[in-house]
């Protein structure tokens, strides 16, 4: 049995982008939120600095989340938040163990 794949983001927003950000990023979940194999796909502000954004992200499988770096809704996100980012962002591709 294949193990869920989780992966989570840290996205640094640039001063006064973090709207735009969100927007890119709404138009993504909603995209990313369709692909199969996509069990849950959200973003959330951290408490303490409102300009990082958190990506939490659970796929079926590797295949499916592998899938996920080749749409083009990813590409035109990743292309657009080169723009908004203080930072390129922390990614981590994880399984979990508890």
């Amino acid at each position: 049995m294949q193990e869920n794949i989780y992966t989570i983001a840290v996205l640094p927003a640039k001063e006064n982008t973090v709207d735009e950000l969100l927007a890119t990023l709404e138009s993504l979940a909603e995209a990313t939120r369709q692909e199969h194999g996509c069990i849950e796909y959200g973003f959330y502000r951290d408490s303490a600095d409102t300009n990082c954004v958190l990506s939490f992200e659970r796929w079926v499988d590797q295949a499916s989340e592998d899938a996920h770096w080749e749409t083009p809704h990813l590409r035109q996100a990743i292309k657009a938040m080169d723009e908004l980012l203080a930072t390129k962002p922390q990614i981590f591709k994880t399984q979990k163990i508890i």
